[in-house]
């Protein structure tokens, strides 16, 4: 079937993952310019498939193609890419749309060798001049911006989360279809189990608000005063390499090119200078707030608002007036 975007979703616990909804919304944004139909093959074993349909429904998805097989539980890479193969050699959908995630990041390579396909991955935008694809990502650590167009389909394409919305249209339930699988190979690696890193704060990797410290904060002991600040935003907490290295804050918090790629709607950024390697990390967040008592800081050329001021006096205060208005 051709005319066809599909989107490879993600679920935990059954219920689609942020950046599924996301995906849809990018797919649906590509399917109004093409009049094509939107797909969602979705993996695992025993899975709510009605459930599933209703919600992906309600976000855009027109058909929801059902891979159930015991060796896609933990969604291994493996099996997963096997999974996909078959399901695209058999619809051969026009575009394939995954999240720049764990799951996407460890299937689209595989399945663009397996496929033979063009793949162009942590894309920021999407766009149709003259009926032809073309995506935008950003190179060089962020420093610039490149436009690419995939020769061939299935054109392969993952997507930075955060950076599409996720709402709901309000659309009827998709259809579902059983797809028959052939033996999949099992995963190299086996999946012992999955521990929360605990607490309420959102993930970093997908959260709409991140507050982040550097070294301005002088110590473990003050970062008190950003989580305080985080809370009161419901934002996830976000750090530089520096920090991380002198073990004042855990390496899941880290932001930039050697820690996670990140673009939240809000980004506030305290203490930090923004060296160009955190920058590439945080770059395309919409918003990005700074505070830093030096007015030469890097940080300050691609902040949107400023403030040049002692963290020490600012963060409460900021902090305060923040629980005052929520």
């Amino acid at each position: 079937m051709a005319d066809m975007i599909l989107v490879v979703a993600e679920h935990e616990g059954g219920s689609p993952r942020k950046i599924t909804y996301e995906l849809l919304n990018a797919a649906r944004d590509l399917a109004a310019t093409w009049d094509y139909e939107v797909a969602v093959a979705v993996m695992g074993d025993a899975m709510d498939e009605e459930a599933l349909a209703a919600s992906l429904g309600a976000h855009g998805a027109e058909i929801v193609f059902a891979l159930s097989d015991e060796a896609l539980a933990a969604q291994a890479v493996e099996p997963a890419t096997a999974a996909l193969q078959q399901l695209i050699e058999a619809e051969e959908p026009e575009i394939v749309l995954l999240g720049q995630t764990a799951l996407g990041r460890g299937v689209a390579p595989r399945l663009a060798a397996a496929l033979g396909a063009g793949l162009v991955t942590d894309a920021t935008g999407l766009q149709v001049e003259e009926g032809e694809l073309l995506v935008t990502h950003p190179i060089y650590s962020g420093q610039a911006i490149a436009t690419l167009k995939i020769v061939g389909a299935p054109a392969l394409v993952t997507l930075r989360p955060n950076t599409w919305r996720g709402e709901a249209i309000g659309g009827d339930a998709a259809d579902v279809e059983a797809f028959d699988l052939d033996e999949l190979p099992e995963g190299r690696a086996e999946l012992l189990s999955v521990e929360s890193a605990g607490g309420d704060r959102p993930d970093l990797s997908d959260a709409a608000r991140v507050v982040s410290g550097g070294r301005g904060f002088g110590g473990p002991d003050n970062f008190h005063l950003l989580e305080a600040l985080a809370d009161t935003l419901d934002a996830a907490v976000g750090t530089t390499r520096a920090v991380v290295d002198a073990d004042w804050r855990p390496y899941d918090e880290q932001v930039g090119q050697t820690g996670k790629t990140i673009s939240p709607q809000l980004y506030v950024a305290i203490g930090l200078s923004g060296a160009i390697q955190h920058l590439s990390g945080m770059r395309t967040s919409k918003t990005i707030v700074a505070i830093n008592k030096d007015a030469d800081a890097p940080i300050f050329r691609v902040a949107d608002y400023g403030i040049v001021a002692d963290l020490f006096e600012v963060v409460p205060l900021l902090t305060e007036e923040l629980q005052k208005v929520r």
